[in-house]
């Protein structure tokens, strides 16, 4: 394994030149103060995500509650109704939603 080394300073036959030489430290640079900004950022926007995510938890939870009174209210209209035919039993559950829209997007009675 070789090493390789390069400066200004570093040079043949000019010994007092070595005493020049320095390593960098952190105050030199700017890694320190960008990295320190990244972190930040990235704190923030991890932040930003757990909010997300809570949001997103709360419409789950609020979305399986709507869906399991819906199954409840399916159920019972169409365990009161044995008679009557499956397109008539179609028209109420669908009567008994406040926004038919979203049964028909979310659920396909095709099946029942």
């Amino acid at each position: 394994e070789k090493w390789s080394f390069s400066h200004k300073c570093f040079r043949r036959d000019f010994p007092h030149l070595i005493y020049e030489i320095r390593r960098k430290t952190r105050t030199e640079t700017n890694d320190g103060i960008a990295s320190q900004l990244e972190v930040q950022a990235l704190r923030d926007h991890v932040g930003t995500l757990h909010e997300m995510l809570n949001k997103m938890q709360k419409e789950l939870t609020e979305t399986k509650d709507a869906l399991a009174e819906l199954r409840k209210e399916t159920k019972l209209a169409l365990s009161n109704d044995t008679d009557e035919s499956p397109k008539k039993k179609q028209k109420l559950v669908y009567d008994s939603l406040s926004d038919p829209k979203q049964l028909d997007e979310a659920i396909s009675f095709d099946n029942l």
